[in-house]
């Protein structure tokens, strides 16, 4: 009767490499956690893609406001002329310009109203 060993040491590397073989076929066609691996690697790019999304649409707010505050600054500056009877020719006074600048930062601030 042969022992384990003896039986061991005549085992063909044909059958190992068959075993191999079929273990190698059965791994690929495996396709177990096939939609969590998909989702995380998609994950991160969509991730990406909508913290992008929230900063463009602030950064679109934010040159809106100063635009709105150029137009607004411009045209008060423009609108602006002595009192009457002053004969003042200096040009715009430094109150009147602290005044307009107090506009712009009212436009620019994120809630609407006077402070």
């Amino acid at each position: 009767m042969p022992t384990i060993e003896s039986t061991m040491s005549y085992l063909p590397m044909s059958n190992l490499l068959a075993r191999a073989g079929g273990l190698l076929r059965r791994w690929k066609a495996d396709s177990e956690g096939v939609a969590a691996v998909e989702f995380a690697m998609i994950v991160p790019i969509m991730a990406i893609m909508f913290i992008g999304a929230v900063e463009l649409s602030q950064a679109i707010t934010v040159d809106r406001r100063v635009s709105q505050v150029a137009s607004a600054t411009a045209d008060l500056v423009a609108r602006w002329s002595p009192p009457s009877g002053s004969g003042s020719t200096m040009g715009i006074p430094q109150s009147e310009l602290t005044d307009i600048t107090r506009v712009g930062g009212i436009i620019v601030s994120p809630t609407t109203g006077y402070r």
